[in-house]
């Protein structure tokens, strides 16, 4: 039961929200975030997300289910930003003040990507509270890279497939937030209904990444 996958999870509701508005909200927070684009399929399962949105506050834009680097560079393509920004749909409790730090640390480094979702090389955050950065032009070289089907679905995958041609940097979490064992994704019902008992337990849409930490192990 727990391995069993979320169709259309995006439409479920933590408390009274939709786990969607969760992500949009939570991004929203962001101070350095210009404009955010949600990039979904044209599969009908997602229809519902359409109805979902607050036109006020993201744009939308649709393209192909499995090559999903095919919707960010049709997005990309269309609003030629600077710099990118990848929030993960799964991750409802992403922070806006952690994406601001990332945005920070990634226009003052050289690196082609830094992250801070997911721990992994240097990063130690908890899972679920950042997202990746990278610039628009990286888009366009993956684009004209020769992709398997995973890397077309997985954004960045090519990128550390072939770790060696990049310059990657993982941020390390401040110590509120250096718990790399935690995971906050939603991907399962086991996900979802861990997710479901921390809102029980105080969890809330304006939330610090750093309270959540300790009403999850407060939780424990």
């Amino acid at each position: 039961m727990g391995s069993t996958r979320l169709p259309g999870k995006m439409a479920m509701k933590l408390a009274d929200n939709h786990i969607l508005n969760w992500v949009v909200t939570r991004t929203l927070k962001s101070k350095k975030i210009d404009k955010l684009v949600l990039a979904t399929s044209t599969n009908s399962i997602d229809d519902v997300i359409e109805k979902l949105l607050d036109a006020s506050q993201i744009i939308l834009r649709r393209g192909p289910e499995k090559n999903v680097l095919k919707r960010f560079t049709q997005v990309a393509d269309e609003f030629s930003p600077e710099i990118v920004l990848r929030v993960c749909a799964d991750n409802p409790f992403v922070d806006g003040e952690q994406l601001d730090h990332l945005i920070d640390k990634f226009i003052a480094s050289d690196f082609d990507l830094v992250f801070n979702n997911a721990p992994k090389l240097s990063c130690n955050y908890a899972d679920g509270f950042g997202a990746e950065a990278f610039r628009y032009t990286l888009l366009n070289k993956l684009a004209a890279s020769e992709l398997s089907r995973e890397q077309e679905e997985h954004v960045t995958k090519y990128i550390y497939d072939n770790s060696q041609c990049y310059s990657i940097f993982g941020l390390p979490a401040p110590n509120e937030l250096a718990y790399p064992n935690i995971n906050f994704d939603v991907n399962t019902i086991s996900d979802y209904n861990k997710l479901a008992r921390l809102i029980q337990s105080g969890v809330h849409m304006d939330m610090r990444a750093a309270d959540i930490i300790k009403i999850y192990l407060g939780s424990k």
